[in-house]
């Protein structure tokens, strides 16, 4: 059902990207569940969109089937939306990406982390990034999409900072207060399971 749909991207043109949530999901339903419907929030960024513009959209690797072709079709008929294969690597898209879109999740963790411009729709901790901004008004988000776009990518010096505040606010164990700060042998406990994280960036 997915083959006939999806698209090769043309990765030297100017594109935005928005990787689609696997559902049902803590991080949709409980975290963000005013904006968990991707297919509206999919029609909305395309309308908030310059014209001509390609807007690449993936499903997510293992919950691909849970797409019907309907809604498949639903998704293709959205002017400048382009479905490619959910087998391909997400990594390629956010590196050029203009702007990645995330409503929660991992893929606008990632996409802060590698320096990218990233727009949300749900309230979380990535905010900590100087290059995440979230969604606060529907109505805007054509502004919004122009002044982000305006803006200059982080230096790896801010990216630093922004992962150190994402950081300072975990620690062991389920927590879903983010407005408590932990002590700082909370800190390093955590911060211990997230050296790749920062070697990485050095």
């Amino acid at each position: 059902k997915f083959l006939n749909l999806h698209v090769h991207p043309n990765l030297e043109k100017n594109f935005y990207f928005y990787g689609i949530h696997m559902q049902p999901e803590m991080s949709m339903e409980v975290w963000a569940p005013f904006v968990s419907n991707q297919i509206f929030i999919i029609k909305t960024i395309a309308k908030a969109l310059p014209p001509n513009t390609n807007f690449y959209v993936k499903l997510h690797p293992i919950d691909a089937n849970s797409w019907n072709l309907k809604q498949l079709k639903q998704l293709s008929k959205i002017p400048s939306v382009k479905i490619v294969s959910h087998s391909a690597n997400s990594r390629i898209f956010i590196e050029k990406s203009e702007i990645v879109f995330s409503i929660q999740g991992t893929i606008g963790y990632e996409a802060a982390l590698l320096g990218r411009k990233v727009i949300t729709f749900g309230k979380n901790m990535i905010e900590d990034f100087d290059n995440v901004y979230r969604v606060q008004d529907f109505n805007s988000l054509k502004t919004l999409i122009l002044n982000v776009s305006k803006e200059s990518f982080p230096s790896k010096k801010k990216i630093k900072e922004g992962l150190k505040k994402y950081i300072k606010r975990l620690y062991p164990g389920p927590h879903n207060n983010w407005e408590n700060n932990p002590n700082k042998v909370q800190i390093n406990e955590f911060a211990s399971h997230l050296v790749c994280l920062i070697n990485y960036l050095k």
